[in-house]
């Protein structure tokens, strides 16, 4: 009746010893972005179907970003979770989002999905393989941008993505 799931990453990265890598790895990159910037860092992984945020590092000052450790976004609804999608191949794009609920479904959580489409979801999928990040800000909170780009492995594979969110006037 009951099943682990991404909730389990709250407790400690321990015993995963890909997370710990991951982890170990991107740390001084994000204290030094969160040194630069004095924004809030996170970091997220895929576990199954969504992203995880595995670490993070808090802002000082007004805050415009937040995430819950462990907290599980699907690939498709927010642009930092398509960071990670954008480095599956088309194939598995495709496929995931056949099965995906619909963005709409999301609306309570993340405004922007109400509007959106796979449309859209391809069209960041596209700028993020050019730039090899994706810029945005958010249109509930006036003054936010944001930033995500992938920590790619030694084959330029996609491991995990990093996330800064700050306000504008910064």
């Amino acid at each position: 009746a009951y099943q682990i799931g991404p909730r389990v990453l709250t407790f400690s990265t321990d015993g995963d010893e890909e997370a710990d890598d991951v982890v170990a790895i991107s740390r001084p990159y994000m204290e030094r972005l969160a040194d630069l910037t004095g924004e809030s860092v996170f970091l997220g992984i895929i576990v199954g179907r969504n992203r995880v945020v595995i670490d993070k590092i808090e802002g000082t000052g007004r805050r415009v970003a937040h995430s819950q450790r462990g907290l599980a976004v699907p690939l498709h609804v927010n642009k930092a979770s398509r960071v990670l999608l954008a480095h599956l191949s088309e194939e598995e794009i495709e496929a995931y989002l056949r099965t995906a609920r619909p963005l709409a479904d999301y609306a309570d959580l993340f405004a922007a999905s109400a509007t959106e489409t796979n449309a859209d979801v391809w069209a960041d999928i596209h700028t993020i393989r050019e730039q090899g990040y994706i810029e945005w800000r958010n249109p509930q909170m006036y003054g936010a941008a944001y930033i995500a780009f992938p920590v790619l492995d030694s084959e330029g594979r996609s491991q995990a993505v990093i996330s800064i969110g700050a306000p504008l006037e910064r």
